[in-house]
């Protein structure tokens, strides 16, 4: 059954854990458990984390739950956090694991508005090859909290109301640089079930570029797609919630976990 899965849900940059508090309130209505991972890379004053800390802290969450619990598990990744769930799911496939004769495992990774890049391509280079132009650079670190410059209300929430939009915006870290250059070290769509929710208004990671990276990710990708920002966890909980579940079931039924 759905709800003796595990989901644990993975920021994109600037953003904590604290961002998904409510969208974590509707999932529980639905007697769905949940975990929200924090990046190390976000927030870092010592301007050292990247992008390989975030994938071994959420591995080492992953493997707790599963070495454990013997749960299957549904991984949600938001935006950068695609890069981090994608590294960290290497060969914790649920199906994988069932064939080794081992417990639990990850029965579906779920992107959304994400980076689910081919294997050797980094966020920067997903851009373009050079940084986006509303993105903030520092002294290592990549901020997006400029009400001109980043215009994060634009860029991360351009469907929410001014207030919402606001503490938001006020909630916002800075992420070490260094992570948008290194490059993606798996691709999970080749051994666990995928998919991918599109953000239909999203400023962020406009939906074109979305839509691009599903092509490079093959027919076995499920997809789905929400008419909001960057950031539906914020404006639809509700509606993203109901696709969620409908992914952890999907997972649940591809990797024969119930």
């Amino acid at each position: 059954m759905a709800s003796s899965s595990s989901i644990v849900l993975v920021p994109g940059a600037w953003h904590t854990p604290a961002c998904f508090d409510q969208f974590r309130s509707v999932l529980a209505e639905l007697d769905l458990s949940t975990i929200a991972v924090a990046n190390p890379s976000v927030g870092d004053n010592t301007v050292s984390k990247t992008l390989t800390d975030d994938v071994e802290n959420l591995r080492s969450v992953l493997i707790q739950l599963i070495e454990q619990e013997g749960k299957p598990i549904t991984v949600v990744a938001h935006s950068y956090g695609g890069m981090v769930a994608s590294g960290a799911v290497k060969d914790l496939g649920y199906a994988q694991r069932k064939r080794a004769g081992k417990r639990g495992g990850v029965t579906m990774v779920v992107y959304l508005a994400a980076c689910a890049l081919p294997e050797g391509m980094t966020v920067v280079q997903s851009c373009g090859g050079s940084p986006a132009p509303w993105w903030e650079c520092k002294d290592g670190q990549i901020f997006a909290n400029d009400r001109t410059i980043s215009n994060p209300a634009h860029a991360l929430y351009n469907d929410l109301p001014p207030a919402m939009q606001e503490h938001a915006i006020s909630q916002l870290q800075p992420v070490n640089a260094a992570s948008f250059e290194m490059p993606n070290s798996y691709e999970p769509w080749r051994d666990i079930p995928c998919t991918y929710i599109f953000a239909e208004q999203d400023n962020c990671v406009p939906l074109p570029g979305q839509q691009y990276f599903v092509s490079l990710m093959g027919d076995a990708v499920a997809t789905a797609s929400l008419d909001t920002s960057h950031s539906p966890f914020l404006s639809k909980p509700r509606e993203l919630a109901a696709l969620v579940q409908r992914a952890v079931r999907d997972g649940l039924k591809r990797c024969g976990g119930s």
